[in-house]
């Protein structure tokens, strides 16, 4: 809400003059209060400031899927159960801020692919690197056929970390950070990632596609959460 100007009747004028100002203030008033403190900004901005849905605003989701699904699409779909945040508010420009773990393997070593997408659509710049995008919207499965190797968000979109000796173990339900570690160097991977976005209604999901036999995730947990700045 931007400020208002009024004007200021003076006082010992004539008030065929100064009953026009007073006039005009009140409804200078009356337009701004009808304009932005109605239900739906109040909604709105108590929605994004408190980071709670409200009724018609939806700043924040999850999908929590334990289920072991495949796909055989050579271009990215959800898995049949997707995982999926849809009706995500940002009232103004911001952010969208993803988290994402899950287990997945490729049945076809170096076949298999993920990638964070928004309203069906892999974002471009996933980093500026200087002079071009980075580039690494996707993540490729470099597990080997039939490893299981962990998959899940950091700063830069998706990973999956490369050089697994073993199979990735179960996750915990509680207490578990959202990430991985390389089995051989011990790089640790993980955290949320940041995406900017426009004002706007958005679905993000995780979308998987193989280039030849299948690709499987399990125990997926995706969190979403709009973040607006105005």
């Amino acid at each position: 809400m931007g400020q208002i100007s009024l004007q200021i009747p003076q006082v010992g004028l004539p008030d065929t003059t100064e009953d026009v100002k007073v006039a005009n203030n009140f409804t200078t008033i009356q337009n701004a209060i009808n304009g932005n403190v109605d239900s739906t900004n109040l909604s709105a901005t108590a929605a994004q400031s408190a980071a709670v849905n409200q009724s018609g605003q939806t700043v924040k989701g999850s999908a929590i899927i334990a289920t072991s699904q495949s796909v055989t699409s050579t271009s990215f779909t959800t898995l049949p159960t997707p995982d999926q945040v849809t009706g995500l508010v940002l009232s103004s420009q911001g952010l969208i801020t993803v988290w994402y773990q899950a287990t997945w393997q490729e049945s076809v070593a170096n076949a298999a692919a993920a990638v964070i997408m928004l309203n069906g659509v892999a974002p471009q710049l996933t980093m500026n690197n200087g002079s071009t995008s980075d580039g690494r919207a996707l993540v490729a499965s470099v597990g080997g056929a039939n490893h299981t190797t962990p998959l899940s968000t950091w700063f830069n979109g998706l990973v999956s970390p490369p050089a697994q000796t073993t199979n990735s173990v179960a996750d915990v339900t509680t207490g578990q950070f959202i990430g991985s570690a390389d089995q051989v160097g011990g790089t640790k991977f993980g955290g949320p990632a940041y995406l900017f976005a426009s004002a706007g209604t958005y679905t993000v999901s995780i979308q998987f596609k193989s280039t030849s036999g299948s690709v499987t995730a399990s125990n997926r947990r995706l969190y979403v959460q709009a973040l607006s700045f105005a």
